[in-house]
């Protein structure tokens, strides 16, 4: 493997704690590694320079310190660390697969109690297009190609095919006559 990381070891003070959720985040953000308190690593590019360079003026800026370092690891460090790098990124598309069969399964509930509304298909729509964020979101983390990102992007796709489907046959009903007349009666009523 032999590649260049960047180490970036920071200290920051204890308060106010927003600083440190602020770092939390950026290293999550970015797809870093947390390799122990105060020591974050990812593969050298420039993004992760352009990180780094942005993340330490934000940690000196809140009255911490941080210190770059360029390495490269033994293989025995490097294999783990990649293995790590790839763990997170597992867990992070499973969640998105977990997400795209919650999607399904509500869509289900809506299909089985024949509720075929535009609103249900822009609700619909609009949780699809989180979870499409979110998997880009990690495919930008994702520095050592996961396997998981296959099934991830699959799920979304059954998903897109299935509202697909569910859009049509809401398009269908909403122009059947007998429908429009039931939602004028209800309109009405409240």
């Amino acid at each position: 493997m032999a590649r260049r990381w960047l180490l970036l070891i920071y200290t920051v003070p204890t308060t106010p704690s927003r600083t440190r959720a602020f770092v939390w985040r950026e290293i999550r953000r970015a797809g870093a590694l947390l390799v122990r308190d105060g020591v974050a690593a990812l593969p050298a590019g420039a993004e992760a320079e352009r990180w780094i360079r942005e993340t330490s003026r934000r940690i000196d800026g809140a009255g911490g310190t941080a210190t770059t370092v360029v390495a490269k690891l033994k293989p025995s460090d490097e294999r783990r660390i990649v293995a790590a790098f790839q763990k997170e990124r597992e867990r992070e598309y499973s969640e998105i697969v977990a997400s795209c069969e919650a999607l399904l399964l509500h869509l289900e509930r809506e299909r089985e109690h024949a509720v075929f509304t535009f609103e249900e298909f822009q609700e619909l729509e609009n949780d699809l297009e989180k979870i499409r964020r979110w998997y880009a979101m990690a495919r930008s983390r994702d520095h050592f190609s996961t396997s998981t990102a296959k099934r991830a992007a699959s799920a979304i796709s059954d998903c897109e095919k299935r509202i697909a489907a569910y859009a049509e046959r809401a398009s269908a009903l909403d122009s059947e006559p007998a429908v429009r007349a039931r939602r004028r009666r209800r309109a009405k009523v409240t």
